[in-house]
């Protein structure tokens, strides 16, 4: 979250990069899903 902030990350490049990592069901995708879309907005 930190990296996320320092870079202000936001748009749609984060949010399909997390998107993958749950099509690929990588461990903690979910949490790395929703705090990419919460730090989007």
């Amino acid at each position: 979250m930190l990296f996320m902030c320092w870079t202000k990350e936001t748009g749609v490049i984060p949010g399909a990069l997390a998107g993958i990592l749950l099509g690929m069901k990588v461990p903690g995708a979910e949490i790395i899903a929703s705090v990419t879309f919460i730090t989007s907005f």
